[in-house]
């Protein structure tokens, strides 16, 4: 990313903004295409069927809504593979849940000082973008997951999905 846009810089590209284009911080307003996610109800935000949606989800933080949890640092670092788990998919009505969260138990480890286990709240709004977010992501995941089982496990690959964040021994 920021060698792009030295490269742009220095050969003097043009750009124009568009803002609609990607979503990463729920807590984004102006900047990001949140407007299409919030225009989908509630009960659809995991099965958006042919809703219009931002063209890129970039993941640069960790999603949470009650126990569902998606960050990129707590992945299992051989999560496509033949053996590995796919990931639990989240119940396709996850943005109508309570509005709280608890981060789940700290890698291991690690010291676990940053871990709370007390429940936060989110407003509805923002408990939409972040059910949005985990559903969206565990999804693209599985899939890119399925993919390489299917092209390179010879049928021998786990396709059970069972591994979520909160289960995983190595963390």
């Amino acid at each position: 990313m920021y060698g792009y846009i030295i490269a742009t810089a220095q050969l003097e590209l043009p750009h124009t903004l568009i803002k609609s284009f990607v979503i990463s911080t729920t807590t984004a307003s102006i900047r990001e295409g949140w407007s299409y996610v919030d225009s989908i109800p509630e009960d659809q935000i995991c099965s958006t069927g042919n809703a219009v949606l931002p063209v890129v989800l970039h993941y640069c933080k960790r999603y949470i809504l009650e126990k569902w949890f998606f960050s990129k640092y707590r992945l299992k670092k051989k999560y496509i593979s033949c053996e590995t788990p796919l990931l639990v998919s989240p119940p396709l009505d996850l943005a109508t849940k309570k509005f709280t969260f608890s981060l789940p138990p700290p890698p291991h480890g690690h010291d676990g000082s940053e871990w709370n286990p007390d429940a936060r709240h989110f407003s509805p709004k923002m408990a939409k973008r972040e059910a949005f977010m985990i559903c969206a992501l565990i999804s693209s995941i599985n899939e890119a997951a399925v993919y390489y089982k299917k092209t390179a496990c010879r049928g021998n690959a786990n396709m059970v999905a069972n591994y979520t964040f909160w289960t995983d021994p190595e963390h």
